[in-house]
């Protein structure tokens, strides 16, 4: 949640700056924020055993929740409701929660065909994990690490990439969308007048009569 509030307001005052950047950084920050959460999540994953204590476990993973979070608030959303006309604003974020579901589900299959993949011992019908060796237990704690880890360089870098499209698409794209509504706002301010006109002659030729 915090971070989501801290990736909003940053994007929220980086689009406001007065610069050339200014339709970049939302962008920036949501790319940002993986940048530096992605080496975060990979010493915390192949280096679990000298993080130390559970203090330092916790912030860890807090820190990467935290910047992981930022991306959508900063970029997606806001993004998403300005290069698509108000009519079908709802459709788009729509379908766009829908995608990002499917993402995830196809993630989470991917972590455990390839922790398979990495060796994973998977318990015997009856079998309880107290029965396994110390061997064993570090051998799929190694093989479920490294399976979360290329599962999340693979999505989150992938993302990371798409953003770099973002900084072509979203300002050609947002400008289309700004002069549709604004040749749309005109023609129905034209339709107004004429509209007010039409009724003041009426009222002008009534009054003659």
């Amino acid at each position: 949640m915090a971070g989501s509030v801290c990736g909003g307001w940053l994007g929220d005052k980086g689009s406001r700056h007065p610069s050339r950047f200014q339709h970049y950084a939302r962008i920036m920050v949501a790319q940002g924020s993986l940048i530096i959460a992605l080496p975060i999540l990979c010493s915390l994953l192949l280096f679990l055993d000298d993080v130390g204590n559970f203090a330092t476990f916790s912030f860890m993973t807090v820190l990467i929740a935290f910047l992981l979070s930022m991306s959508e608030q900063a970029c997606d959303n806001p993004l998403l409701t300005e290069v698509v006309v108000p009519e079908v604003r709802s459709t788009a974020i729509g379908l766009a929660y829908t995608f990002m579901g499917i993402v995830s589900s196809i993630g989470s299959l991917l972590v455990g065909m390839s922790a398979e993949w990495y060796g994973y011992r998977e318990l015997e019908p009856g079998q309880s994990v107290e029965t396994l060796t110390e061997e064993e237990r570090e051998h799929n704690k190694d093989a479920l690490g490294n399976s979360l880890l290329s599962v999340s360089l693979l999505f989150w870098g992938l993302q990371i990439c798409l953003y770099f499209l973002f900084y072509y698409l979203y300002p050609k794209q947002l400008n289309k969308i700004q002069t549709q509504l604004r040749e749309e706002r005109d023609r129905e301010l034209l339709s107004r007048r004429g509209t007010e006109m039409n009724l003041l002659s009426k009222e002008d030729a009534d009054g003659r009569a």
